[in-house]
């Protein structure tokens, strides 16, 4: 895990946010709930570790990012359980052909890539998003959703954020934020921070 985010997004100092209470008791805010900050919710939730997963869309993209999954990331799954519901759902792709000007220049043989998974997964971002939400639900975590990060305040130890929701405005303390939303959302016209960086 990276080291807690120890710097502030510019914001707008008059701002009104309301205080909220880490009830929870969420020690990490994670943003952005693509693939990537769904699969850091689950592995913290089923560790232990409670989060404050937070996504700016009001629901998840009907449209697809990323369509494959690597064969180390199946490995990763099976450690969940979940590797049967990708193996289902996906279709294996076992070698890789490379053309140029329409001449064929090479074949790559996933099987030599040295997972036990020699092959790569096609399967819709949709559905490796809907497997994982339904992982994370299952260990008491939830995407909070229409939800966008606005600024971090660094506290003692800890880190205190300012979010967005549906117009209104509140801030929660963590000890530790990263921020793994995609291009996509980060770049939003309507977004008025930056991506911050986390090392």
């Amino acid at each position: 895990m990276t080291h807690p985010l120890r710097h502030s997004s510019s914001h707008d100092s008059s701002s009104t946010a309301t205080r909220v209470k880490n009830g929870n008791g969420a020690a990490v805010l994670v943003v952005g709930a693509g693939p990537t900050g769904l699969l850091l919710a689950c592995e913290l939730h089923r560790r232990g570790i409670s989060c404050h997963l937070i996504d700016a869309h009001a629901a998840p993209l009907d449209w697809d990012r990323a369509t494959i999954v690597k064969p180390r990331s199946l490995q990763i799954f099976e450690s969940m359980g979940l590797a049967g519901k990708f193996l289902d759902a996906g279709c294996r792709q076992r070698a890789i052909k490379i053309h140029a000007d329409g001449n064929p220049l090479g074949t790559f043989d996933l099987a030599t890539c040295g997972s036990i998974y020699g092959f790569n997964l096609g399967i819709s971002e949709e559905v490796t998003e809907s497997i994982l939400t339904g992982y994370l639900h299952q260990h008491g975590g939830q995407v909070n959703r229409s939800s966008r990060l606005v600024g971090l305040t660094p506290q003692h130890e800890a880190v205190l954020a300012e979010i967005e929701r549906n117009g209104s405005r509140y801030t929660m303390e963590f000890q530790w934020a990263e921020r793994v939303e995609s291009c996509w959302q980060a770049m939003r016209p309507t977004s008025a921070h930056p991506p911050m960086d986390t090392a």
